[in-house]
């Protein structure tokens, strides 16, 4: 025999006003594109917590970082690029990488759609941050870092 148990009304109505209360209304944005004032333009102000111009050696040679940019949109996309010198070959060059972003309250995610790499990043004290596998070796070993 099967036991029924029934639970008041009052108790019912107090939970479903309990539950009510506790969802929606998040204050910290998250998911695509993240809002929150994160949206527009971003200007490369540091490679590796260094200002710029900034030189950093790599598995192709020396890059000599001049400026750059980030714009995040508020539909979730992402576009940046980066002005360097390859110093060896003596040639300027352009890193053209864009995609979508997420946001996680400080965390941020970026998935490249020019490269397929999925890349870590975040905010911090009014800046946004992104560490970058620069070289293509499969590491990621440069931190760009942005200010509006």
């Amino acid at each position: 025999m099967q036991t029924t148990h029934w639970i008041p009304r009052r108790a019912l109505l107090g939970l479903t006003l309990l539950a009510a209360a506790c969802g929606g209304g998040d204050h910290n944005p998250t998911g695509p594109g993240g809002g929150g004032g994160i949206a527009g333009t971003w200007t490369l102000v540091g490679i590796n917590e260094d200002g710029l111009p900034e030189s950093e050696d790599y598995n192709f040679g020396t890059a000599d970082f001049q400026s750059g940019s980030l714009r995040l949109s508020q539909d979730g996309q992402w576009e940046m690029k980066i002005f360097y010198d390859h110093v060896e070959q003596n040639q300027s060059l352009q890193l053209d990488d864009y995609g979508q972003y997420g946001r996680d309250n400080q965390d941020l995610s970026f998935a490249s759609e020019a490269y397929g790499d999925h890349i870590e990043g975040g905010l911090d004290d009014g800046f946004v941050y992104m560490i970058y596998d620069f070289d293509g070796d499969g590491e990621y070993e440069t931190e760009f870092t942005f200010e509006r």
